[in-house]
This record gives C-alpha cells, structure tokens and sequence, in this order.
C-alpha cells in the first residue's frame, strides 16, 4: 500500500493547490484573507472545482478505476436517500461518478460566502483572518 505522501498523484494534486494558493494570494503576503480565501474556494472558480473533484476521486476511489462507485462512497448501511442522491449526481447513469460528474456537483454547490467565511474562520488556527498555506 503507497501512503500519501509516495503517492505521485496525491503529490501532483497537492502541488496543484499549492500553485492555487499563491494565485488567490493577490496581496502575495502568505496567507489569504477573507475575500482571498473566498476566491480560492468558490464553487465558480473552475481551477477550485477541477482540483477538488480530482483530489475527492483520488481520496475515494478505492479500486482505482478513475470513478466512484455509490460503495466508494457510502457504507453498506446506506439508506435510500443517500442512494437516491447518487443516482442524482450520475449524469450518464453508468452507476459511477467520474472527474466531470464531481465537479459538476461542485460547481452547483449551494456554498455561499457565509459559508465560505464561516470555514475560513474555522481553518484559522492562528486567529489572524487569514489562511496560510500550512492552515
């Protein structure tokens, strides 16, 4: 089993928020501040939605077929709702949801900029109104 940090696929994914990071750092001080932060992580940033729906396929895909299964994602014990939400989410109804399909869902998140506020405050371990690229 590879751990993340010897897996090159996590490492380009990992590099690729880096690269995101210091573009949405217009200030270049290090860090991000609320209005930075919300440009970094919104819905509408198509560099954001392409990055998360890899790093989301990678961390999920546990047979490394490049798609996820409804049992990639959810136990056994998942209910019908959470079945019913797949199927929602599986534009071709091939029973999996590949790189397009995720970030589809992404790019149609109901993620506001209260919310999106409200995770930097929770991310900002040092309590300055901004995130570092360690935070």
């Amino acid at each position: 089993v590879i751990s993340e940090e010897d897996d090159p696929a996590f490492k380009e994914t990992e590099a690729q928020w880096h690269q995101l990071f210091l573009e949405s750092d217009m200030d270049k001080d290090g860090s991000l501040d609320a209005s930075e932060a919300d440009n970094f992580m919104s819905p509408e940033n198509p560099r954001f939605v392409e990055i998360s729906a890899m790093h989301t396929l990678k961390a999920g895909d546990r047979n490394g077929d490049g798609k996820l299964a409804i049992d990639e994602i959810f136990d056994d014990q998942a209910d019908e709702e959470h079945h019913e939400e797949f199927r929602s989410l599986d534009g071709n109804g091939d029973g999996f949801l590949d790189p397009v399909e995720i970030g589809h869902m992404l790019s149609h998140s109901s993620a506001t900029r209260a919310s999106m506020a409200e995770l930097v405050q929770k991310a900002d371990t040092d309590g300055d109104g901004k995130l570092s690229l360690d935070e």
